[in-house]
Order: structure tokens, then sequence, then C-alpha cells
């Protein structure tokens, strides 16, 4: 939460990334509810989801160009609301877009600037079927869905090669 943003700012700040091989960028569904994915007329606005990774892809090559980064996306989940479940793949937020819109154009946008992309929505097969096994509560992954969530990308990078 919000009180942690300090907390977290210090450390990022401590970092060198000078020594950095690899940042991960990944994206949950807090934005999901509001968030406009791209403005067509200026795909560098940062107030949309692509524009503000493009931005931050841009910002960090050109501080570090030899960081490799990898876009992770959003994990499927579920909603809860007046005892009636929906699912991502058909929830839409107040633009009218889904949960797999936001995945499509998340990596649409990393394939702009040939980076990996980690599929957490379709590669960790979570589904309606079992995402009340991985999902506490429907967003956050439980002790099962947090270690197939962090083997999943820990395979990936090491899929990568230098790892």
């Amino acid at each position: 939460g919000s009180a942690n943003f300090p907390d977290q700012l210090a450390v990022l700040k401590s970092i060198d990334f000078n020594d950095v091989d690899y940042i991960v960028i990944h994206y949950g569904t807090n934005d999901f509810n509001g968030a406009i994915i791209d403005n067509a007329s200026n795909s560098k606005d940062y107030n949309t989801l692509c524009g503000a990774l493009r931005y931050s892809i841009e910002t960090l090559l050109t501080a570090y160009p030899k960081i490799e980064i990898f876009v992770s996306l959003p994990a499927f989940r579920f909603w809860t609301e007046d005892g009636t479940v929906t699912y991502s793949d058909t929830k839409t937020n107040t633009n009218g877009d889904k949960l797999t819109d936001f995945v499509k154009a998340l990596a649409d946008t990393a394939r702009e600037y040939n980076l990996p992309v980690i599929d957490c929505y379709y590669g960790l097969s979570i589904n309606k079927i079992n995402a009340a096994t991985f999902l506490g509560d429907g967003v956050h992954h439980n002790v099962d869905g947090r270690k197939r969530f962090g083997e999943y990308i820990g395979a990936k990078l090491i899929a990568s090669g230098d790892v």
C-alpha cells in the first residue's frame, strides 16, 4: 500500500542500476478499473497504460542500455460482487475493456521494443476451473499461487540465457 511507498522508493534509490542485469516490470490489475489503454494520437502519453510502459522502457534503456527488461503481464483473476463471480475474461471495466485487452496491449507494447514478455495471464494455467486453488481472494495469489508464479517467472528468466 501507499504507506510502504517511501520505504520502497528508498530501496530503489539505493540500487546502483549499473550493476543490474535484468528488470521485470510486472503488471497487476490495480489500474484495470479506470486506466485508459492507449492514446492513439500520442503514444507517449504516460497517463495511459501503454504510454506509461513506453515511458518506463525508454527511460530505463536510455540511462542503462545494457539492462534486459522483461514485461510480465497480469494474471487471470476473478471478482466476487454480491455473491456473483465474474472472471477476467468476461468482466469489463468502466471503459468497456476486459483484462484480456490489457494483456494484449501490454504484450504488443513490449514487442514494439523487442522485449521478452512473461505471459502470466495464459502461462500460469490459472483459469475458471482452478482459480480458487491459486488465488486467495480472487486477485492475490495464495501460497500455491505464489509458488506457481515464482517458478514460472524464474523459469522464464533462466530460459533467457544468462541468469
